[in-house]
């Protein structure tokens, strides 16, 4: 084998080797950004959702962010996945296109008490305010043949999404050690009503990872 093919199959066995490390690379870094998502996930489920009171006594409740692909949330069998890409389907957005899906469930809860002489508004027309001023407008009207009632409650959704760094596994005791684990981006989700007769029960947002 003369000098000069030995120098093409150098450059050969080089390149090659080249594009291998490349490869290599490129999975381990794909199947550790796996591993970074489900964690982020097994996390959120963990950790459920929060509910706590800010110094102003605002209800605030706060989950985790969850993060999939496209093609995980398409093979999921969990519920309220597919209530979101059925969601998807249904308002026919592209999914390829879609970047964030979130969902929450709330309810209203309000007691009040009137006291009246039993019979009355079979008498004469009678009405009842169960309002609760702003946020909620609940009026009775009662005549000798029906009772109307009449509904109207007003509530704004606040959502703020902050990120922070915090290790994959669980932090070590000792601080010096804390230093060298490997972390990762935590996204929490905070919800805010303004109503404080409207509850959150329950809550989950994913982040679609392109």
């Amino acid at each position: 084998m003369t000098t000069f093919y030995k120098f093409l199959l150098s450059i050969g066995l080089a390149i090659g080797a080249l594009l291998t490390i490349v490869y290599l690379s490129h999975k381990v870094a794909t199947l550790q950004k796996e591993v970074d998502n489900k964690t982020v996930n097994l996390k959120s489920l963990e950790r459920g959702m929060l509910v706590y009171k800010d110094k102003n006594s605002v209800l605030h409740t706060q989950s985790v962010q969850m993060q999939n692909t496209i093609d995980e949330l398409k093979d999921s069998k969990d519920s309220i996945t597919i209530a979101l890409m059925d969601s998807v389907k249904r308002w026919k957005i592209k999914a390829s296109s879609v970047s964030m899906l979130g969902r929450v469930n709330q309810e209203l809860e309000k007691t009040t008490v009137i006291k009246y002489e039993p019979g009355s508004y079979t008498q004469k027309d009678t009405s009842y305010d169960f309002s609760t001023r702003p946020w909620i407008i609940n009026t009775v009207a009662f005549t000798h043949i029906q009772a109307t009632n009449h509904l109207n409650v007003k509530d704004t959704l606040t959502m703020v999404f902050a990120d922070h760094r915090e290790t994959i596994n669980p932090p070590k005791k000792f601080f010096v050690l804390r230093w060298f684990q490997k972390k990762q981006t935590i996204v929490q989700a905070d919800v805010v009503h303004s109503n404080p007769y409207i509850h959150t029960t329950g809550q989950r947002f994913i982040h679609v990872v392109k």
